[in-house]
């Protein structure tokens, strides 16, 4: 239809962490965690136990597994080779918890920045040899917090990336 198409991924997706018995289709856990549940930062007890707050949403994944990273790129990857799309949406606002500080309301350490740097990296590996397969550019778009300070607590270094120019589009 002459219109630019991109795909968005929630980075970290918690909309399944109702109780097993209040799931829906739709809620249901996703086959990763089902498959690999050590690498969810909560546990279903956590639902009750916190009645508000972010251990809530207890199936937020913990980036800091080399497995949960890559099951990420290996998503994007298969997008980026696979349809034909215009760019990528890295959505790291929807659910904006991807170390286990974070579930506490506490600041990640330094490590942490370094883990998701080298992730977008390769994302933008990723990206730029579709952009060359493709003969046109495939564009990296990133939703994350308006404020530098407050996306570096929760472990996102945008300078970092912007610096490095691993992004295309911000969306803060």
């Amino acid at each position: 239809n002459g219109m630019e198409a991109f795909w968005s991924l929630r980075m970290n997706d918690a909309h399944d962490f109702l109780p097993e018995g209040l799931r829906t289709n739709f809620h249901r856990l996703a086959p990763f965690k089902q498959q690999r549940p050590e690498y969810i930062m909560g546990e279903p007890s956590d639902w009750g136990t916190y009645p508000t707050g972010l251990k809530r949403q207890w199936t937020s994944l913990d980036f800091s597994y080399p497995e949960v990273r890559e099951h990420i790129l290996l998503l994007i990857q298969e997008v980026c080779q696979g349809y034909d799309v215009d760019g990528v949406e890295l959505d790291f606002f929807r659910h904006p918890r991807f170390f286990p500080p974070s579930m506490d309301g506490l600041p990640v350490e330094p490590r942490h920045l370094d883990m998701m740097t080298d992730l977008l990296r390769r994302v933008k590996i990723a990206a730029d040899e579709a952009d060359e397969e493709r003969g046109r550019p495939l564009l990296l778009a990133m939703r994350v917090p308006s404020r530098v300070e407050t996306a570096r607590f929760i472990g996102l270094d945008l300078e970092r990336w912007l610096e490095e120019d691993y992004v295309d589009l911000l969306i803060a």
